[in-house]
């Protein structure tokens, strides 16, 4: 298992902690509103994460790529999703509280319509578990293996998000709208691939 394990980690590794719509959600929730009343949002993250990685290795298993046009679908919806929170980042102000949307369900829904993810596991899965002719209990530790780089990549977004809380609190309205922007280039991105 170390074998398949080293295999995919540097796809993993680069894949999860590089930016992209969860990570960027990480580092404006923990920047915007801090540790503690970011919590919710993270956990919305790590089990949409968690439950998208298991559905991934499920469907590279039972059915493969069998329908793609699925993807395609869940790609758009995932990409009309990160537009809409870019909106909520452009509009949420640190003084004033307005927070509202961006918590467990948020980042929940964010990670249930993350074709990004969605694609990652499956290949993943399809690339290096499945060949190494892994079963369906080891497709699960795989996905709980991915699952932990994943929210090791988000807390490190986090951490960074906490520690510049002050510089950003001092241009608020300036990272608002560059975290909007990336986020609005994620889905476009999405949207080209």
């Amino acid at each position: 298992m170390l074998k398949i394990v080293l295999s995919y980690l540097a796809y993993a590794i680069a894949a999860t902690f590089t930016p992209g719509p969860n990570t960027l959600l990480s580092f404006h929730a923990v920047s915007s509103k801090g540790w503690k009343q970011s919590r919710p949002i993270l956990l919305g993250i790590f089990l949409g994460i968690y439950l998208m990685l298991v559905l991934a290795a499920v469907f590279s298993y039972a059915i493969g790529m069998s329908i793609p046009g699925s993807i395609d679908v869940l790609k758009y919806i995932g990409a009309a999703y990160i537009v809409y929170l870019s909106f909520k980042i452009f509009h949420c102000r640190l003084g004033n509280g307005n927070s509202d949307g961006l918590g467990f369900g948020a980042g929940f829904l964010l990670e249930l319509v993350n074709a990004k993810l969605f694609l990652y596991g499956v290949t993943v899965f399809c690339a290096y578990v499945l060949p190494a002719g892994t079963g369906p209990a080891g497709m699960f530790l795989h996905a709980t293996i991915l699952f932990l780089i994943a929210v090791a990549g988000n807390m490190l977004w986090a951490a960074a998000g906490g520690f510049l809380s002050g510089a950003i609190a001092r241009h608020e309205r300036l990272f608002d709208s560059a975290m909007a922007i990336l986020l609005l280039w994620c889905a476009v991105k999405i949207v080209l691939s």
